[in-house]
Formats: C-alpha cells, structure tokens, sequence
C-alpha cells in the first residue's frame, strides 16, 4: 500500500483517513518483519498522522481567504458591434478546440482585443480577418500591414453561364 498524494481525494479529511491507513499497514508490516509488540509501532504511526492532519488544518486556517473581485468585462473598440463581439467569442472556442489555448485573465485577453482595435480600423475589416485565422488554422490574426487579407467586399454571383468555367459551358452544350 503507498500514500497517494493529496489531490487525488476530495477533502483533507479523506486524504488524513487514507494517510492514517497508509501509516498503520507499513507499520504492521515495519512489526511483523521485525517481531515488534503492536502498541509500539501502531500508536506512534497513528500520531505521526494526527499531526500531520493537525497542521494542514492550522495551515489553512491561518491563510485569510480573500475574494477576488469580479474581472471586469473586455472593453471593445467603438467601432465593434455585436457581430464582431460575436465572431471574438467564434474566435476564442475556435482557438481553445484547435490550440488548446484559453486566456488566463481578463488583462491578457483585453490586451489581445487592442491589438486588434490597432491591426483593423473597422468591424467588418476585424470580421473578415478572425474569420479568415479560423479558416486558415493560425492562432491569432496577422497584422494587415505583413499579410495582405482578402477583400472586405462580399464576392460578386454572377448568374450567366458563359466560357469562364468548363462545366458551364459544357452544360450549355448539352442543353442544345
């Protein structure tokens, strides 16, 4: 039997209570390889882990906990409306389920939005370049000035079928 460590039990007392056991059965083992009388291995085993119990307690005790306050919310640049808010929370569950990337504060992920309040100077022009990093796999947007993105104008349709694509016209052939 060997001691597990503290975090695989839910609560310190379970952790003690195993500890105890832990402590008592190499003691029993530690009695019978060396013909000792019970009393004078189990008693101190079993003291060795209230005292132990003992200051993980009086540790805890001591240690005020103080409540964090509230993270205050991202602020946006005013250029941003709700689609681009909308595509930054896109970004960041496309970001955590391909990189297994989170950010650990509010501070980092504020500093992450100004950095692209200054790469884009306008909502579409940010929605167009998130939408593009998730397309491309990369982990945060380049900045515009090193990568040159795709128009911010939505593609033209064009409805007539002439020679620009081979199956179009050979549709058109088959047709007649």
């Amino acid at each position: 039997m060997s001691l597990l460590p503290r975090n695989q039990f839910r609560s310190d007392e379970e952790w003690a209570e195993h500890t105890k056991l832990v402590l008592a059965a190499m003691a029993m083992q530690g009695m019978a390889q060396h013909h000792l009388s019970p009393s004078s291995v189990v008693g101190p085993a079993f003291s060795l882990a209230e005292a132990m119990m003992a200051r993980l307690i009086q540790h805890k005790a001591k240690e005020p906990k103080e409540k964090e306050p509230a993270p205050a919310p991202i602020t946006f640049p005013s250029w941003a409306g709700e689609k681009v808010k909308g595509m930054w929370e896109q970004f960041k569950a496309y970001r955590w389920a391909q990189h297994k990337f989170k950010y650990k504060s509010v501070a980092t992920e504020q500093q992450a939005v100004t950095l692209l309040s200054r790469y884009f100077k306008s909502g579409p022009e940010c929605y167009v370049a998130l939408e593009h990093a998730m397309a491309k796999g990369w982990h945060f947007p380049v900045d515009p000035a090193e990568y040159k993105y795709p128009s911010f104008q939505p593609a033209q349709q064009t409805t007539s079928i002439g020679d620009s694509h081979p199956l179009e016209t050979k549709a058109t052939i088959y047709d007649e």
